[in-house]
C-alpha cells in the first residue's frame, strides 16, 4: 500500500464527511459535490499534494489539505477526524490552520478554561443565593444547545433557531445573541450531565420553565427529524425541572402541530 492509499476504517474518515464536521460547509452534499467539482489537495507524510476528487476518500489525521473557498485559500493540518457535527469550538479542534508563512496554528492554542467559564462553575456548585438571572439564562442556553447535539448532529437550523429564541423570546440584540450562544456550545461541550444547569434554571417560575421546555422541543424538531435521544433529553429535562409531563407533552404536542421548530 502506498502512503497515499486511503486509510484503514479505524484510523481515518471520508473527506466531504470530514470537511462536514469541520464546519467548512454546512451541509455534507454540499462538502461532496465540492470535492467532486473542485478537488481537495492532499499532502500525506511531508509528500507533495495529490489532487483528490473523490468524497469518500479517506483521510488521516496529520494529512494537510489545501482547497479555495469563498475567495481565499484555506490550508489545514487535520488534527482529528471527530465522531460529529458539533459547535464551531469543537469543530475547531479538528484542524490546525497553516498561514501562508507555513506557519502552523495549533487548535490547542488558547484552550483554557477561560475566567468568566470558572467563576460560573464556581457559582453552579456553590449556594443558590449565588445564581442570578445571567446564570439562569447561561444555563438555558447550554440545555437549548445539548438538545441540539443529542442526536450527534449540530445542525444549522439548530443553530439559527437557537440565536431566534435569544432575540426574540430573550429580547437580546445580535451581538449579545451570538456572546451567549458561543458562551453556551463552549459549557455544553464540558457537561457531563443536565444536573448543574437544570439546577439552576429550575429557580425560575414554572411558566418559564414549561417555556424553557416547549422551546427545547422547538429545537428538536428543528431539522425536520425525530430522534429518539434528542426526545429522551427533552423529557429527562422536564423532569429535571420539575415540569408536569402533561404540560411537556401539550408543548411538544403545539411545536409539532406548528410544524416543527418553524415558529
Amino acid at each position: 500500500m502506498s502512503s497515499f492509499d486511503d486509510g484503514a476504517a479505524e484510523d481515518a474518515a471520508r473527506l466531504d464527511i470530514w470537511l462536514w464536521r469541520a464546519r467548512f460547509f454546512k451541509k455534507r452534499s454540499d462538502a461532496g459535490a465540492f470535492v467532486s467539482k473542485r478537488g481537495v489537495r492532499v499532502a500525506r507524510h511531508g509528500g507533495a499534494p495529490n489532487k483528490v476528487t473523490k468524497p469518500g476518500f479517506r483521510i488521516r489525521a496529520q494529512d494537510v489539505l489545501t482547497f479555495a473557498r469563498s475567495g481565499r485559500t484555506i490550508c489545514v493540518r487535520v488534527a482529528g477526524l471527530g465522531v460529529r457535527r458539533g459547535p464551531a469550538a469543537e469543530a475547531r479542534t479538528l484542524y490546525d490552520e497553516i498561514g501562508a508563512d507555513g506557519v502552523v496554528k495549533s487548535s490547542e492554542d488558547g484552550t483554557e478554561m477561560s475566567s468568566w467559564m470558572k467563576g460560573w462553575l464556581e457559582r453552579l456548585t456553590g449556594d443558590e443565593d449565588d445564581v442570578d438571572i445571567e446564570d439562569a439564562r447561561l444555563s438555558a442556553a447550554a440545555l437549548l444547545v445539548e438538545a441540539a447535539l443529542a442526536d450527534g448532529i449540530y445542525a444549522d437550523v439548530e443553530e439559527e433557531l437557537i440565536r431566534g429564541i435569544m432575540r426574540t423570546v430573550w429580547s437580546l440584540d445580535d451581538a449579545a445573541s451570538a456572546k451567549l450562544l458561543d458562551q453556551a456550545e463552549q459549557i455544553a461541550e464540558q457537561a457531563v450531565d443536565q444536573h448543574r444547569f437544570t439546577r439552576v434554571v429550575k429557580v425560575l417560575p414554572e411558566t418559564e420553565r414549561e417555556q424553557l421546555v416547549e422551546q427545547l422541543w422547538r429545537v428538536v424538531f428543528a431539522d425536520g427529524e425525530e430522534s429518539p435521544f434528542e426526545e429522551a433529553f427533552v423529557r429527562r429535562v422536564a423532569d429535571l425541572l420539575h415540569v408536569d409531563p402533561r404540560a411537556s407533552r401539550l408543548a411538544r404536542k403545539r411545536v409539532l402541530d406548528e410544524g416543527g421548530g418553524e415558529s
